[in-house]
């Protein structure tokens, strides 16, 4: 389901695809607003999306590396996405052609890049064939 208030977020090839924090810009936040730091996340077309997540548990199949792929879904403007521990996170607005957060003061802007612009530590957010977190079935997709 595409975001419902940004004309070019109707077309679904605007928001695939890896996006990397490009920049931030201060602005009035309240200040319960906590800024996430996910400098880099990943769009897949089957709605998922692939970050890097820290986790705290003794899970025995958490990823090692620490990249989730987790189902994801629009809310207004706002895509949400499902946490390993059923939690739904706001990740990012789709505004203006691109994702940005608010919060802690600030208005973090991405753009889209280059799968090949990431750096080989970053690579394995570009795996859409890796299990979606939590999901048993083994997840799988594009």
């Amino acid at each position: 389901m595409p975001p419902q208030h940004d004309d070019d977020a109707l077309r679904p090839a605007a928001w695939f695809g890896p996006w990397k924090q490009d920049r931030d810009v201060p602005v009035e936040t309240p200040p319960e607003l906590r800024l996430p730091w996910h400098d880099v996340f990943v769009c897949h077309r089957d709605g998922s999306v692939s970050l890097h997540l820290l986790s705290i548990s003794l899970d025995p199949s958490a990823p090692a590396d620490g990249v989730h792929r987790v189902e994801a879904h629009w809310r207004g403007d706002t895509l949400v996405y499902r946490a390993p521990n059923d939690a739904e996170v706001d990740l990012a607005q789709f505004r203006g052609g691109h994702f940005q957060m608010e919060g802690d003061g600030l208005r973090r802007h991405y753009r889209r890049i280059d799968p090949a612009e990431l750096p080989e530590s970053q690579r394995p957010l570009l795996e859409a064939n890796r299990p979606i977190s939590g999901d048993e079935s083994g997840g799988g997709g594009t």
